[in-house]
């Protein structure tokens, strides 16, 4: 098998997370412009003598300040992800970077209609590290979960002694879908001076 391009799979990536949250964006917006469309319609029917009710006012008012809650969120993800790039090498958090990677990766398990699901601990867990390397690397064995749970049930990512960071699917991982991500992981891991522990519906990465 040849040797991946990892500047073209990492230009992949980028692509494929930013694509994701701009298409929830765009469902953002969409919600926001739907809500401004009744308040116009409650405006208008105000204007021509039917009363208006407050509760119903504050209640579309509410939905808006949500969805430009939820864009905000959104966006402060998109940031944090877009940086991730900057510095080959960098300090961070791992629990707070692992619940970024996790929250980029919660539409595609939508898509399969599958739960993901996390146990990271909130305590301070400080690593030196390539940001990016490792957010492309949980999104991978994220994928490899997805493809081997059924719909309707959890993939599950955590955070354990010695930092181990564990994929769980619902079921035995699929052959196809390990093979699929194998050379790049392998590539992306040894970069990273890490190291990957396969088991039969978990994978591990063991950072070092």
């Amino acid at each position: 098998m040849p040797e991946p391009n990892l500047n073209e799979q990492n230009l992949a990536f980028f692509g494929r997370i930013t694509a994701s949250l701009s298409h929830e964006l765009k469902n953002v917006l969409a919600t926001i412009n739907e809500y401004s469309g009744l308040l116009d319609d409650l405006a208008l029917a105000s204007e021509k003598g039917r009363p208006l009710k407050a509760e119903r006012l504050r209640s579309v008012c509410g939905k808006i300040a949500h969805q430009i809650q939820r864009g905000e969120g959104l966006i402060q993800r998109l940031n944090r992800f877009s940086h991730s790039v900057d510095e080959p090498l960098k300090t961070v958090e791992l629990p707070a970077l692992l619940g970024d990677i996790c929250d980029l990766c919660d539409r595609f398990a939508r898509l399969r209609q599958v739960t993901l699901e996390r146990e990271i601990p909130t305590s301070p867990l400080v690593c030196t590290l390539d940001p990016f390397a490792l957010q492309f690397v949980i999104q991978l064995l994220i994928d490899v979960a997805l493809r081997s749970s059924p719909a309707q049930d959890r993939v599950t990512v955590s955070l354990g002694p010695g930092v181990r960071i564990a994929v769980t699917a619902a079921g035995p991982l699929d052959a196809e879908a390990r093979a699929a991500h194998q050379a790049l992981l392998d590539a992306l891991v040894g970069n990273m001076g890490a190291e990957l522990s396969w088991d039969d519906s978990q994978v591990s990465l063991i950072l070092r």
